[in-house]
């Protein structure tokens, strides 16, 4: 039987199994282990509880994109602020993830740049953006003879791990968002190459 486990101490051990196989696996445990109590006793029903009750739209390209006409206005960041007011407000679908990463290449064309880098076991794409700035720009031959420095962030590996999603696209956010604006995000992201990675999974509908 394969075991699902949550958190385990030395004193406690959280598990999640299918209702089905509930007596099957209290028959196999020691008999000293006695004690034992459901904490969610419908899973589905609590993970269906922290979906937003309306669907988050985000505005078409067309309509961000004229924001940054005004004098100033792309290096303010306030097209790209506008979008993330919309998205962090809940967690997003995978459908909406997507049109995010691919808001953010279309604002910054020459800061972001969408990857896929496979499919998921559902068949879905897996998709990232790679961040890089104008000294982390080198031509795929540059690119062949030298190292370059990146940093890799990972989010959703798990299922129950809503929050890295959010925290991955927020971060990328900040990244590219004040770019222009602070000196200091600034050299962070020419010195290195950036990956952001989202491995979907079930949850993420």
């Amino acid at each position: 039987m394969i075991l699902d486990v949550w958190s385990m101490t030395p004193k406690h051990v959280d598990i999640r199994i299918p209702r089905t196989s509930v007596k099957g696996f209290l028959s196999m445990l020691p008999k000293h282990l006695t004690q034992h109590e459901p904490i969610i006793t419908n899973l589905l029903a609590a993970v269906d509880y922290t979906y937003p009750t309306e669907r988050t739209y985000l505005p078409p390209i067309e309509q961000l994109l004229a924001l940054t006409k005004p004098p100033g206005a792309r290096a303010r960041g306030n097209d790209i602020h506008y979008l993330s007011e919309l998205f962090f407000t809940n967690y997003q679908n995978y459908k909406t993830v997507n049109q995010w990463m691919h808001l953010l290449e279309a604002l910054r064309p020459e800061l972001v740049k969408v990857v896929n880098i496979g499919k998921s076991h559902e068949g879905r794409d897996i998709l990232g953006v790679t961040i890089k700035g104008r000294n982390a720009k080198k031509s795929d031959q540059e690119s062949m003879k030298t190292k370059n420095m990146a940093i890799l962030m990972h989010g959703a590996q798990h299922a129950r791990e809503w929050i890295s999603v959010s925290t991955v696209c927020y971060i990328a956010y900040q990244l590219v968002t004040n770019y222009y604006v602070d000196d200091e995000i600034r050299n962070l992201v020419d010195q290195f190459e950036w990956q952001y990675h989202l491995s979907i999974g079930p949850w993420l509908i």
